[in-house]
């Protein structure tokens, strides 16, 4: 078959993060008790990579609720899921509670969650809250019924009062109909007096002129923009429960809301091993159905180049094989001819990554995508991919030392071909100068 290939393209001088842990794999193929490969347990013996950390973070739209989080299980067989704190920032706040005593520019932070920083949020908008105003002007020609607006250039919605009692044209009884929203910097009104009052809705005229009232108090409408996002590792509390501290000028009281966070960050706790690349180390967050779209890119732990250390993490050949129902990434144990090989899959793929998980299968090179040939086929249908300087994919149908034959598989858009079917080509891993082809690793 021509020179063997060198172990290493199989991640076989990879000794995993524990050091080597036992023979994994016993070739049965040839009858009796079958013949032990030094193939070690655990993530000895694989490709992939390790995750040091996460960059590029995208807080997303944003939860009300924690979910809960994770990072996705890695590709290889016998690889570690990763694992890593979350952190959170605040994105919004939004009121529950309108509490009492506040002005806008209030700056009001978040008392609940575990954190090493808190949010905080600036008051936006002020709402006329508590007993309704005293009458500090009982004006001229109301009568019973008559609804008083009142406007300001400061007020984003009107306050607007009902008469419920008048005497000889005097208002002497009122109630709220719709509370004011005031926007205006500086210290909160607490009387309508300069406003302007037009009177509507009466059942007799709509003449009332002159009422003034007193004694208005403020509550937290509506918060500007998140000023500190804050770093949570558990969410803030909620609802009744989800209270704020006024903290500039700490004038106001009482005031509580439901905050929305957002992806901060993720600190890696272990690294694991076996990922291939930036989508298999995916951020996963439970329900799936949380519209948050928040992410990250995993960088990965880098290959010291030290062979018999768990720091090295030379990159592997990636095979696919069809096996349990689907086409999976394989992981390559032995070469047995130019063409076979004797390969790990997880025989459930959507279960946890561990060692009785892995099953040993012999498969065979073939120039399509690999299919379901029979439970009991004694080879097992196989691929493994290369890549041409104009970004052309092909199958690898014979794999050397120093060259690959290849299939043509998919075209990149309109660029030419380089190779015909089942001519070589010189091989690498991370280069397609001098008329080579890059064979798919991690």
């Amino acid at each position: 078959m021509g020179r063997p290939l060198n172990k290493k393209f199989f991640g076989n001088r990879n000794i995993g993060r524990n050091g080597r842990e036992g023979i994994r794999y016993v070739d049965h193929s040839g009858g009796g008790e079958g013949i032990q490969h030094d193939y070690p347990e655990g993530d000895d013996g694989i490709g992939g990579k390790g995750i040091a950390s996460y960059g590029s973070i995208v807080a997303g739209s944003g939860w009300t609720t924690e979910p809960d989080a994770s990072i996705k299980k890695p590709s290889l067989p016998g690889g570690v899921i990763a694992e890593g704190v979350f952190h959170y920032k605040a994105l919004s706040f939004a009121t529950t509670d309108n509490g009492t005593g506040y002005i806008v520019g209030d700056v009001l932070e978040v008392d609940t969650g575990t954190q090493t920083t808190k949010a905080r949020a600036p008051v936006a908008s002020i709402l006329t809250v508590g007993v309704t105003p005293t009458i500090s002007d009982d004006g001229t020609n109301y009568d019973s019924g008559d609804l008083v607006t009142f406007q300001n250039v400061n007020l984003s919605r009107d306050f607007k009062v009902r008469v419920v009692t008048a005497v000889a044209g005097d208002a002497t009884v009122v109630s709220v109909e719709q509370h004011a929203v005031w926007t205006g910097a500086g210290a909160a009104p607490t009387t309508t007096a300069g406003w302007s009052a037009s009177t509507s809705e009466g059942l007799v005229d709509n003449n009332g002129t002159g009422l003034v009232l007193s004694g208005l108090t403020w509550g937290v409408y509506a918060f500007g923009a998140v000023t500190v996002a804050g770093d949570y590792t558990g969410f803030p509390s909620t609802g009744v429960a989800g209270t704020l501290t006024s903290v500039s000028p700490a004038t106001g009281t009482g005031a509580k809301a439901d905050v929305t966070m957002g992806l901060l960050s993720v600190a890696v706790t272990e690294q694991g091993s076996g990922y291939v690349n930036s989508a298999d180390a995916a951020l996963v967050f439970d329900p799936a159905a949380t519209p948050t779209n928040a992410s990250g890119v995993a960088a990965f732990v880098a290959d010291t180049g030290a062979v018999g250390s768990a720091t090295n993490q030379e990159n592997a050949i990636i095979a696919r094989v069809y096996y349990d129902e689907e086409v999976q990434i394989a992981d390559i144990v032995k070469q047995q001819g130019s063409r076979n090989y004797i390969v790990i899959v997880q025989s459930y793929p959507g279960g946890p990554s561990t060692v009785q998980d892995d099953e040993p299968v012999l498969a065979r090179l073939v120039a399509r995508v690999p299919q379901d040939i029979g439970e009991y086929a004694p080879l097992k249908e196989m691929t493994i991919r290369a890549t041409d300087d104009n970004g052309n994919t092909y199958f690898v149908t014979k794999l050397t030392a120093r060259r690959a034959t290849l299939h043509r598989d998919t075209q990149s858009g309109s660029n030419a071909w380089l190779f015909a079917n089942d001519v070589s080509a010189p091989w690498t891993f991370d280069s397609t100068a001098n008329g080579r082809v890059i064979i798919e690793n991690a």
